[in-house]
Formats: C-alpha cells, sequence, structure tokens
C-alpha cells in the first residue's frame, strides 16, 4: 500500500483505529518505517558536505541506519530474534549521532579510529594451514606511516600493546552514560525517549545477537509464561506480530530522534515534523483503539 502524505501528514486512507500489537499494527508501522527511511535520504543529502566532516560523518551515520532499517522492514513478518538484533544497531548508531552532536572532538576520535582501524586490516592475516589469525604490524620496520596516522594508531593502542576496540577512547562508557551524556545537551525528553528505546531493545538484541539460550528463547516466544508460550505455527505467528508491531512504533520514535539530533546542529525542523507526523499518527491509531 502506497503512502501519501498531506499537509497534515496523515495518511491517506488509514484505519480509524488499529489494535495494539496485531498484524495490521505491524503492517501500517512497516509503512511509516518506510517512510521515514525516505526522510532520512533527504536529510543525508542536505547534509553532504566534502568540506565539513561533521556533516558527512552525520551523513554517512544516517544513510547506515536508513539501510538497517530497510533489512528490518523485510524480516519483520518473519522473524522475532533478526529484527530485534539489527534494531540494536540503529540504537547504537542513533547514541553515536548524540555523541558527534555533544563533542566535536567525537568527530575526530571517529575519524582516527576509522583510519587506524583500516590499517590494522591491511596487515591481518590467515595462516591457510593451521587457520590462525595474526597481524604481521609488528614484523613491519620499513614501512613509513604519516604522521597523522601514526598518532591515530598511538591514540588506539593500550599502554600494553593491544588494540583499544572503542572508537571514542578510554574509559569506556556504559550505555546509560552515553545517553547522560547526550541528555546533558539535548534535554532530558530526549533523555528519557533514548532510554525508553533502550529498555526496549538493547538488553534483549544484546542476548539475541551473542546467541544465549535465552536469546533463542525470546526469539521464539518461549521466555513468557506457559500460557502465553506459542505452541504451533498460526500462534508463532501471532507472537511475530505482536513483537514486531511494538519494535516498528520503537522504531519510528528511534529514527525521529536521530533526526532531532541532526537538527540541533543543521536545523532541519521541516525533516523533524514531517517525522513526527508519521510517529504521532502511527500513536494515535492504535490509541484510538485502546480507548475504543
Amino acid at each position: 500500500m502506497a503512502l501519501i502524505v498531506k499537509k497534515n501528514f496523515k495518511y491517506n486512507d488509514p484505519p480509524d483505529s488499529i489494535i495494539f500489537g496485531s498484524k495490521e499494527h505491524l503492517e501500517w508501522g512497516q509503512v511509516a518505517l518506510f517512510e521515514q527511511t525516505k526522510i532520512l535520504q533527504e536529510v543525508h543529502d542536505r547534509l553532504l558536505d566534502p568540506k565539513d566532516s561533521k556533516k558527512m560523518i552525520m551523513a554517512m551515520s544516517i544513510i547506515s541506519i536508513k539501510e538497517t532499517s530497510r533489512s528490518i522492514l523485510l524480516l519483520a513478518r518473519n522473524s522475532v530474534r533478526d529484527s530485534y538484533a539489527l534494531s540494536r544497531i540503529l540504537l547504537d548508531a542513533t547514541l553515536n549521532l548524540g555523541y558527534y552532536s555533544v563533542d566535536d572532538k567525537m568527530i575526530d576520535k571517529a575519524i582516527k579510529y576509522s583510519h587506524q582501524k583500516s590499517f590494522r586490516d591491511l596487515f591481518r592475516d590467515i595462516d591457510p594451514s593451521t587457520l590462525e589469525a595474526k597481524s604481521r604490524l609488528t614484523e613491519i620496520s620499513d614501512f613509513k606511516v604519516p604522521n597523522n596516522l601514526k598518532k591515530a594508531f598511538e591514540e588506539f593502542t593500550s599502554k600494553k600493546g593491544n588494540e583499544i576496540r572503542n572508537w571514542y577512547g578510554e574509559p569506556r562508557d556504559n550505555v546509560y552514560k552515553r545517553i547522560e551524556k547526550i541528555e546533558k545537551v539535548h534535554g532530558k525528553d530526549m533523555g528519557k525517549v533514548l532510554n525508553f528505546c533502550l529498555f526496549s531493545i538493547y538488553r534483549h538484541a544484546s542476548e539475541i545477537i551473542h546467541a544465549t539460550f535465552f536469546g533463542t528463547n525470546y526469539g521464539i516466544g518461549f521466555t513468557n509464561t506457559r500460557e502465553e508460550m506459542p505452541k504451533n505455527d498460526e500462534e508463532y505467528k501471532i507472537y511475530i506480530y505482536k513483537m514486531n508491531s511494538y519494535l516498528m512504533s520503537v522504531l519510528n520514535l528511534l529514527i525521529e530522534t536521530s533526526i532531532r539530533i541532526i537538527d540541533y546542529d543543521f536545523h532541519m525542523e521541516d525533516l523533524v515534523e514531517k517525522s513526527r507526523g508519521f510517529t504521532n499518527h502511527l500513536t494515535e491509531l492504535t490509541t484510538n483503539a485502546n480507548i475504543g
């Protein structure tokens, strides 16, 4: 179903209400999320400026959010596990955008991290006879490294000579600390939204990504009570619709938040309003059903 947005950002042919967690909720959530990815493309196109590092790194982050969102749309009617796992990427990408926004030093760190990481990869090999992975960096003595790359390499190397795998350096901030730092600049409202998205995605997505037994069971509904646990294919489908329709609402809100972060630096109020229109209307459809 094609979606046409009028001036008040309402769908052109919406139902009066939809049941939260229903297949219809999932379908309309997918339509809204797809339209949000179009807005992300607009954000990207406005940001693109090769002369401005901050704009470029944010533009590239936004396009990665768009691509992952569309991957989730392909999975949402068939898989809880994969949809939630990919959603963790969107949450982390949004938190990264927040870091870029609140401290320009983070832009420099992100670029340095990418450069030295790419450099390290040039010297990583796998021995086909033993399948052992190793780095050849210590074997190189006559390779001249540009000074900027050398500094970046040293910044992301620990005192023990190990690679620091955290892009913004040490000490490593946990996810709550990252949200706290973003909230100090963007306000408590954004902090509440990010914490809501964190609660909705992070814990279970992490279990799924790490392939724990809990994560496996969560993906098929086996962590529910015995009465709510899916007992056949039809009930499993209903579980997918319930979980992923909720996820669509969360992701619509998360994308709106990423655009709000961009707006803080680069003033895209019209796109924030456009994105919020989809988020709010999806909420209104489900709220009307619940009230009725």
